[in-house]
């Protein structure tokens, strides 16, 4: 059972890697797509689909490292690793991040003037190139989803 303290800190560590990724997008539309919104939004995209595919592959890498360290002592940097490919994942703070941009691209309709940085992201354009990050990161998780169960009935024998 997940105490209480574990969720706190599951929340807390998505929202710490969701505005990681505000980072990362901003640097991404302002920097190297200097505020081209179709450039920025290929980039965008490219990093959810990197994202994604990167926790699958914890996921993997995960289940063996539990399997082999069942019976013996394990490393403090194995169980540093261990523990953050335990706690919130990537794709949790991903979630996070766009249910942020949802929220603040709302309240910047009801009200323009409410936030200069909501106008700021609003009138750059930041917002539209972001936006369609939301769609494509729940078709690329369904998509990759699939993929890999696929893949893994057709190693076990099965038909894909």
């Amino acid at each position: 059972m997940v105490t209480l303290k574990k969720k706190i800190i599951y929340v807390l560590s998505a929202a710490l890697f969701g505005y990681a990724y505000f980072q990362l997008t901003a640097f991404l539309f302002f920097n190297v797509a200097q505020g081209d919104i179709l450039l920025a939004v290929m980039w965008i995209l490219g990093t959810i689909i990197a994202f994604v595919l990167w926790e699958k592959v914890e996921y993997k890498i995960l289940a063996r490292m539990k399997a082999k360290d069942e019976d013996r002592k394990v490393s403090l940097p194995r169980r540093a690793l261990k523990r953050y490919m335990s706690g919130a994942s990537v794709k949790s703070a991903l979630y996070l991040f766009y249910m942020a941009i949802i929220i603040g691209t709302a309240i910047h309709a009801a009200a323009p003037d409410m936030s200069p940085l909501l106008r700021d992201l609003s009138q750059s354009g930041y917002f539209q190139a972001v936006q369609p990050g939301i769609l494509f990161l729940v078709a690329s998780d369904k998509f990759f989803d699939q993929i890999f169960k696929d893949i893994v009935k057709d190693e076990s024998g099965g038909t894909p």
